[in-house]
């Protein structure tokens, strides 16, 4: 009865909130169905992760030395189990540009039957210049299929053949589980910033070594196990320990064989040494007899050389005198450009606008337009702008009272065509003026008057033409006193300069002279150093041998010492546990199982929260 009362409350309740009751139903299903999901992804993961490894034919051991490897090593571990598979392999870091930095580059050399890629675009290399990238590089750099990675190498590094290598496809690889646009690092590296920023894999033609750089050892009796499960770490515990046991002895082996190697180089190096002393001393004995001839010959042109040098001194003698005159002579002409300077100081114009003004008025292209621009910067064309004037001369001559006609006849100027017109202007009496007659027509006050008035008021330079007329109406006498000196000073600066050439020119013979004199004596002298460290090398051949034979013993001991210093070699034996991709996707899977344990937990309380709040 009390079973059945409790069941009849709990359905009235129900049905009183029946929203609540479907809320709580929903929460546990999904509550139910997340804790299911999140229980059974790391399971999942670790299954993919094993399949994945399988497949590709991940390694489960790796072997690195600070010697290298060698082919000996490989069989001797071969032998301790034959369901080994081993393979030795090249890698290769190298600094390259990725358009934006200086990068490293991870080389991985192609493995078949180990740590198998996938090509995901283009193929696989073909020829020992061609490499695949991992797709990083693709969406990360400009670089595509197609294109050439150029490496910074060493200038001694031989280790690869080629420094460019054309991309020919872009591949995915088991060693590396992480995407490339959350992994900033693919390794640890000696190169750069330290950090490899990019894989690669390559043919195994590239690499130009007699080592290893690491050997994989693939136990196929640890496939039947899961990665990461302790039958798994067991059985790889298992092998790493069988490996230790040859560790020592192929440390040693590869020691002792490095030093043989070294050994017999220097023992070469020693042989040829020695063959090299003897036929060194053999040619001294005739270079001396050649030498001693070479010192007669150096004799006569030390006595050659003597006699030029004499010259040279002689000449640079007389070259004193003519620079002292011609300084002597510059000086008078900067004095007698000052004195005209100083005459024409009151006038508004300089000495070079006066010396050009002299140059144009000795020359056949002397204008009107030269008198304003004696006075005026602005470069003003009288005739160009007179055309369009409405002054008229027989005005200008009428105010003024000149004689038009009688100015004509003074100066023997044509202009009976242009008296018995009615309107004249300027232009019409330039165009019948000569240079010459103008030369002396400047110097008529009447003919001044006569161009000044016949300007245009409304000409943009009126007032500048009207100023500079009149300033040379004021003062053309003085300034045509002042011709004569102009033309000596400008004569004297050409004078000047011609002799400052010639100076120049006698001079660089001289310094050519002395040039060749210093060549000379320099070759007398190189040629008498030579023959006294040959001399030299000739009486001390034999002791140049004792001690060449003493450096060889010492280089010899230097490279055991090297060698011995460098140690024996270590081998490091690594595990999949010691891959940095590895360890981040294991760290994942157990970030999930942690997180999946907890949630009953906090579900739990939940609903512990909504019993006591109902």
């Amino acid at each position: 009865m009390k079973k059945n009362r409790i069941i009849t409350m709990s359905l009235r309740e129900i049905k009183k909130s029946k929203k609540r009751f479907f809320s709580l139903c929903v929460l546990s299903v999904l509550g139910v169905s997340f804790f299911v999901g999140m229980k059974m992804s790391g399971p999942t993961m670790l299954e993919s992760l094993d399949n994945y490894y399988d497949s590709n034919r991940m390694y489960d051991l790796k072997v690195i030395s600070t010697l290298g490897l060698e082919d000996e090593d490989i069989n001797e571990i071969q032998k301790l189990n034959n369901k080994y598979r081993v393979v030795g392999s090249h890698t290769k870091d190298a600094i390259f540009n990725d358009g934006k930095y200086e990068v490293v580059l991870r080389m991985h050399e192609i493995n078949e039957g180990m740590n198998d890629i996938l090509i995901i675009k283009g193929r696989m290399p073909e020829k020992y210049n061609e490499i695949v990238v991992e797709d990083g590089i693709e969406y990360k750099t400009n670089y595509k299929i197609g294109d050439k990675i150029k490496l910074e190498l060493e200038k001694d590094d031989t280790s690869i053949k080629t420094d460019e290598l054309e991309i020919v496809g872009i591949v995915i690889s088991p060693e590396y589980l992480n995407n490339n646009q959350v992994t900033q690092s693919r390794g640890n590296t000696s190169l750069g910033n330290g950090q490899v920023a990019y894989y690669s894999y390559v043919s195994k033609d590239l690499f130009d070594s007699d080592y290893y750089t690491e050997i994989y050892v693939l136990d196929n009796d640890a496939t039947k196990y899961k990665t990461t499960t302790k039958d798994y770490l067991k059985k790889i515990d298992e092998d790493e320990k069988l490996i230790e046991t040859i560790k020592e002895s192929r440390q040693k082996d590869r020691y002792i064989k490095l030093l043989n190697e070294a050994k017999s180089k220097l023992k070469e190096q020693e042989e040829k040494v020695n063959s090299e002393l003897d036929k060194a001393q053999k040619e001294l004995d005739k270079s001396k007899t050649e030498l001693d001839n070479g010192k007669l010959q150096l004799d006569n042109a030390k006595r050659e050389l003597d006699n030029a040098n004499i010259q040279i001194q002689q000449g640079n003698q007389k070259l004193k005198e003519s620079k002292e005159e011609l300084a002597n002579g510059y000086q008078k002409l900067i004095n007698g450009r000052k004195e005209i300077e100083n005459k024409i100081s009151g006038y508004d114009i300089t000495y070079d606008k006066l010396a050009d003004f002299v140059k144009k008025y000795d020359s056949s292209s002397f204008s009107i337009n030269d008198i304003v621009k004696l006075f005026n910067n602005n470069n003003i064309d009288i005739r160009g702008t007179i055309d369009n004037s409405l002054v008229n001369i027989k005005s200008v001559t009428s105010t003024y009272g000149i004689d038009l006609e009688g100015l004509f006849n003074r100066y023997g100027i044509n202009g009976e065509n242009i008296i018995n017109k009615t309107d004249v202007k300027l232009n019409d009496v330039l165009d019948v003026i000569t240079i010459n007659q103008l030369k002396k027509l400047i110097l008529d006050d009447e003919f001044i008057i006569l161009v000044r008035e016949s300007i245009p008021s409304d000409f943009a330079y009126y007032n500048e033409i009207r100023t500079s007329l009149n300033e040379f109406l004021n003062n053309k006498n003085n300034i045509m006193k002042l011709f004569s000196g102009v033309r000596d000073v400008e004569n004297g600066y050409s004078e000047y300069y011609k002799n400052s050439r010639l100076i120049n020119e006698k001079e660089e013979e001289l310094n050519q002279a002395s040039r060749d004199y210093r060549i000379g004596m320099a070759r007398y002298n190189s040629g008498m150093d030579e023959y006294n460290t040959n001399l030299k090398l000739y009486n001390d051949g034999v002791k140049k041998f004792e001690e060449n034979k003493k450096a060889v013993e010492d280089e010899l001991e230097l490279a055991r010492e090297k060698i011995e210093k460098m140690g024996e070699g270590i081998w490091f034996i690594q595990t999949r546990e010691d891959n940095n991709e590895y360890i981040t996707y294991e760290s994942s899977y157990n970030s999930i199982e942690k997180l999946s344990n907890l949630f009953p937990i906090v579900f739990f309380l939940v609903s512990i929260m909504i019993s006591l709040l109902s």
